[in-house]
């Protein structure tokens, strides 16, 4: 079984505690909602998990392994989508899954037709990036999920621009992660999906 652990997690900054003694433990097949104010430390945690910045104090625990600046295997196994698109706005939907496929292992054109229409851009295929909507760029994002198998999610606001539809595709897309033993972190302004074995952990915004 796969484990990740915070303990007592801090960051300041400027003399400000921007982030105060989080802690939380996840195992396979779990999932963590995060939330808070702006101002909470929401970006802070995220930057932390994800190895952008280190704590002042606390430690993560990757399957009881602490985890550091030089912790290969806790990042192999971690997949981050950031709520800023990366996506290539001159490539046409087409080109962009082709860069994916490789790594998604599916070859044939059918494939890629079920995908795109599973994900609702089957209309959209000769359409360059930045002709889409926004909803339709970021469920295009989050294709990239499925780019390679890796236990850990983590997504910074994943519902960001994504009608109905779109977040019924989300939310199965979440779900059968975790039912696949995954472990998945959401941080979100938006209230938690219903998502099997969810945990809160509502931030507090520390500002004077």
């Amino acid at each position: 079984m796969i484990t990740l652990s915070a303990n007592n997690l801090s960051k300041w900054r400027d003399h400000h505690c921007v982030l105060d003694s989080v802690s939380f433990s996840l195992s396979s097949g779990e999932c963590l909602w995060v939330q808070g104010d702006n101002g909470a430390g929401k970006t802070s945690l995220l930057r932390i998990l994800t190895g952008l910045s280190q704590a002042d104090e606390g430690e993560i625990y990757w399957t009881e392994t602490a985890v550091d600046a030089h912790s290969h295997d806790y990042r192999a196994n971690m997949h981050y989508v950031s709520h800023r698109s990366s996506l290539v706005p001159h490539l046409t939907v087409h080109e962009t899954i082709d860069l994916l496929f490789p790594l998604l292992g599916a070859t044939a054109s059918s494939d890629i037709e079920l995908l795109l229409e599973d994900v609702g851009l089957s209309r959209q295929l000769g359409q360059s990036v930045a002709t889409l909507s926004a909803g339709q760029q970021q469920r295009l994002g989050l294709l990239r999920l499925l780019a390679r198998n890796k236990p850990l999610w983590i997504l910074d606001e994943p519902q960001s621009h994504l009608d109905l539809s779109g977040q019924a595709w989300l939310q199965k897309l979440l779900s059968d992660h975790v039912q696949n033993n995954g472990l998945l972190i959401v941080v979100s302004h938006s209230v938690a999906m219903n998502l099997p074995n969810l945990h809160n952990l509502v931030l507090e915004n520390h500002a004077e």
